[in-house]
């Protein structure tokens, strides 16, 4: 399937408003169901146990800085403005979700044939799991 936009569609600046962007959307191939089950059986065990490391990360407690108070071991110097003085901040521990990212790079390089494809699809499945 083949899908096609403009810049226009796309809120691109005047500039780059004739230009042409075409996606492809390769058709579903059922097969890639079959062996995705399979990765995930054959790794199941580790999926568990990053699945059990990763929960206790997002449970630790993490510092949270709390602000607007009348004093504490802080000053935030945008507040410095309040007129009821309340510019000192305090950092206590807490159980807000720590801050963590995770990127995914696929690699379409012709470098990544054999073991590194094989070793990239699993480790892809896994992420996406956990």
């Amino acid at each position: 399937m083949k899908v096609e936009h403009s810049g226009n569609s796309l809120g691109a600046s005047a500039v780059h408003k004739d230009i042409k962007i075409n996606e492809n959307h390769p058709k579903i191939n059922l097969n890639l169901r079959q062996a995705y089950k399979n990765i995930y059986n054959q790794y199941q065990l580790n999926i568990n146990s990053y699945n059990s490391r990763f929960l206790q990360i997002l449970k630790a407690q993490v510092p949270v800085r709390e602000s607007k108070f009348l004093f504490g071991n802080g000053i935030d110097s945008k507040k410095l403005g309040d007129v009821n003085r309340r510019f000192w901040f305090r950092k206590q521990l807490g159980n807000e979700i720590p801050d963590m990212s995770v990127l995914l790079l696929i690699d379409g390089s012709s470098s990544m044939w054999g073991a590194r494809r094989n070793s990239a699809m699993i480790s892809s499945v896994i992420l996406h799991e956990v």
